[in-house]
């Protein structure tokens, strides 16, 4: 499976349906922005206006997060189902090149 920067994909963790966004692809590392939102099932399409990184104080238990590396190889074994692209900011891609760079 290629995975596309920009691309909006479900994912199955635990017992929760989340979507994660691609930002960038590397040789063994795909950098992931995941959303806190979370679904009975996995979602034919989002509007990823109304998609939440942030934390919500009221449900620690479904936090976002900006930016997260994580091995290729160990994603790819979540079996991550597209749903469509969507545009990779500035902002997101800065993340990506901190990392990369050893910048914290």
């Amino acid at each position: 499976m290629e995975l596309v920067a920009g691309g909006l994909y479900s994912v199955a963790w635990d017992d929760e349906i989340r979507v994660v966004k691609v930002l960038a692809v590397d040789e063994h590392v795909v950098h992931l922005k995941i959303y806190r939102n979370q679904f009975d099932n996995r979602p034919a399409d989002v509007d990823s206006l109304m998609l939440k990184w942030d934390i919500d104080l009221n449900n620690l238990s479904a936090i976002g997060i900006g930016h997260l590396p994580v091995a290729l190889d160990g994603f790819l074994e979540d079996k991550p189902v597209f749903i469509k692209t969507d545009v990779v900011t500035p902002e997101e891609l800065d993340t990506v090149t901190r990392w990369r760079h050893g910048d914290p």
